[in-house]
């Protein structure tokens, strides 16, 4: 996000994109009609744009296009198989991704803050702060491991990865790994030191409050995806 610049939603409370993932994630795998679908897709776009998450949205948007560009002369030649198949559910799942990732960006302690408005167990909100704090990191780890693997001259172009396969596929995965296990931990021990695992009320910094703009974005939200859901069931799309 770039420093100096307000976006939109910046500042909406964490508990209406939390909300408003489920009947995204929800929608995202049901509907069924293709020009529905590309149109929540649009929204999520949309919705991405509007927390400054340019490079994301950008980025989902260039992947799914190429989904498409590899569905459609797949579904024109009726070719069986599970990569017609993989198309139509990695598109939906990058939906839901986008559905969450202003989530992800929310400061841990805001976010724990509003799950605990919430009213949720605290095992379930120390299972999703790990959870929604757990992609983020595990992305940036893998950018560092990229970056290291320049100076040792693997998988630093398309060609080599052609060539190398196994070894870029050693020297990504491995690492991975080992970082994934360990992120987790730390995640999960940032998350208890921070009193999660006490008994009684926990308190926070972060004022946690629902103004006229959250309200607001929030009916609208499931409004569009209402509207998306009931002309999906009206229409009887197709995958």
């Amino acid at each position: 996000m770039q420093q100096g610049r307000i976006y939109p939603l910046t500042s909406l409370d964490v508990r209406v994109r939390v909300l408003l993932l489920i009947p995204v994630s929800i929608a995202a795998m049901l509907i069924t009609d293709e020009t529905l679908l590309c149109c929540l897709f649009a929204l999520a776009a949309v919705w991405l744009l509007m927390f400054g998450l340019h490079k994301k949205a950008l980025a989902y948007i260039l992947v799914y296009a190429a989904l498409w560009a590899v569905l459609f002369p797949l579904r024109e030649m009726q070719i069986p198989g599970s990569i017609p198949l993989l198309t139509v559910y990695v598109r939906r799942i990058i939906i839901a991704v986008m559905g969450a990732a202003p989530v992800m960006s929310a400061p841990t302690g805001r976010l724990i803050a509003s799950l605990h408005r919430m009213k949720l167990p605290k095992t379930a909100v120390l299972s999703l702060a790990v959870f929604f704090r757990f992609m983020p990191t595990v992305s940036m780890e893998y950018r560092c491991i990229r970056e290291a693997q320049k100076f040792r001259g693997i998988g630093t172009s398309i060609a080599g990865v052609l060539l190398h396969p196994f070894l870029t596929a050693e020297c990504i995965l491995v690492p991975m790994l080992m970082r994934t296990s360990k992120v987790a931990d730390e995640l999960a021990a940032s998350v208890s030191v921070r009193g999660m695992q006490l008994e009684g009320e926990c308190s926070s910094l972060h004022e946690v409050r629902m103004g006229a703009v959250d309200w607001l974005v929030l009916v609208l939200g499931f409004t569009a995806v209402a509207v998306l859901f009931a002309a999906d069931r009206s229409i009887g799309g197709s995958v």
